[in-house]
């Protein structure tokens, strides 16, 4: 494909542009038409399969691209636990940061904040606030939007006090 000019960032585009007009199926089929000749695309392509709001569908063309020979990194991961926690399957969302753990990557402070967010929404508040804390034991720093996601996940359960 990229020996016709269609370079893996034009091709996620077109299939990100054809999920924001509601083409699902056309965008799924190019996907599809992506492996079928076996090309496999990079992080976006999961980016964007994932912007459909269908964290099953990224989830299967993610394992269908680790059977072609794409070894995943922390952005991929990362955008696979923020979809599935996003989606209320939190406990989904901690299996894909084991096996992030177990391919010998380390999840950073965005990967932890999807988790975060995804424990707030789902109301475990006592499960973020302790994975919170695990962050400064394992040496990652908290950002604004750590503090942002504990901070709105309290206020919305009514919890305005400190953790």
């Amino acid at each position: 494909m990229t020996q016709k000019g269609l370079s893996p960032n034009l091709i996620c585009t077109i299939v990100s542009s054809l999920y924001r007009l509601g083409r699902i199926g056309e965008a799924n089929m190019l996907l599809q038409k992506i492996l079928d000749f076996d090309f496999v695309p990079e992080h976006a392509c999961i980016k964007v399969s994932d912007s459909a709001g269908n964290f099953d569908s990224a989830n299967q063309f993610f394992l269908v691209l680790l059977q072609r020979g794409f070894i995943p990194n922390n952005l991929t991961y990362c955008t696979l636990i923020n979809s599935c926690a996003a989606a209320g399957n939190v406990n989904e969302a901690f299996n894909l940061r084991d096996e992030m753990l177990r391919r010998g990557l380390c999840p950073d402070v965005t990967t932890y904040n999807a988790l975060i967010n995804g424990l707030c929404k789902s109301g475990n508040l006592d499960r973020a606030s302790r994975l919170f804390h695990i962050l400064h034991a394992k040496g990652i720093r908290p950002n604004v939007i750590t503090f942002n996601t504990l901070i709105t996940g309290y206020f919305r359960a009514g919890n305005t006090a400190s953790p």
